[in-house]
């Protein structure tokens, strides 16, 4: 059943040369590291860290998908890769997001004074103290004997 699209194995196109593929994965992981970096490097975005994702994921997907199967994930091409037997071009799918990467943190550098915390969630966001309560109980008073 999987043999008809090589067990999920991520594959350049046809007609797509592996140089440009691999700017397509480096262009995709820049985006997503970029803008990570932007919005948690200006407190009046960052609670909207979490909703970047979805719509960016989407246009990558719809621009890349074409060109190098919009990988994403180097582990998500590796496993099909080694299961299937389809080893064309497998590098591409580790060495773009880790240039993307390089590049995103070197272009965005200038925000690493500027991000206090790197997680989705922020307590200062949380107006009913609910998550605060759960991450860590507030301090009792001690009891004193009464008599």
């Amino acid at each position: 059943m999987g043999r008809s699209v090589a067990f999920g194995a991520t594959l350049p196109s046809s007609g797509t040369t592996l140089s440009t593929a691999l700017l397509g994965e480096a262009i995709t992981t820049f985006a997503m590291v970029a803008l990570l970096a932007v919005f948690l490097g200006f407190r009046t975005v960052r609670r909207l860290t979490p909703a970047i994702f979805p719509p960016l994921y989407a246009i990558m997907v719809w621009a890349e998908s074409p060109i190098s199967g919009t990988s994403t994930n180097p582990a998500r091409s590796l496993g099909p890769s080694v299961i299937s037997g389809q080893w064309q071009g497998w590098w591409i799918y580790w060495v773009g997001p880790l240039a993307g990467m390089l590049v995103a943190i070197l272009a965005c550098s200038f925000l690493a004074k500027r991000i206090e915390v790197a997680k989705l969630y922020h307590f200062d966001s949380d107006r009913d103290r609910l998550f605060r309560r759960m991450a860590a109980p507030e301090p009792r008073e001690p009891r004193t004997p009464q008599g």
